[in-house]
């Protein structure tokens, strides 16, 4: 059985272009280009990428470390407050 999920993704302006231009010339829908793009990077073998180091500028001030997790309760909180009013 196919199931779909809608979601909304927030996407770099140049990326989406090139996702609908591909979409274009494959004949079929962004979501499908994006569908694919996932299943790629999800198969992928990601243990030999570099660790990726972000430079920064200035007092670094205290580390924080945020995962992914943190980020999807942030949203989830603000879905929550958006919904309470």
């Amino acid at each position: 059985m196919l199931t779909c999920m809608r979601t909304t993704l927030v996407l770099d302006d140049q990326l989406l272009k090139k996702a609908k231009e591909a979409a274009i010339d494959r004949g079929v829908t962004v979501s499908e280009i994006v569908n694919q793009a996932l299943r790629t990077s999800l198969t992928a073998d990601h243990s030999t990428a570099e660790h990726f180091t972000m430079p920064t500028h200035g007092d670094p001030g205290p580390s924080v470390n945020h995962g992914p997790e943190d980020f999807w309760h942030e949203l989830q909180s603000d879905d929550r407050k958006s919904v309470e009013g």
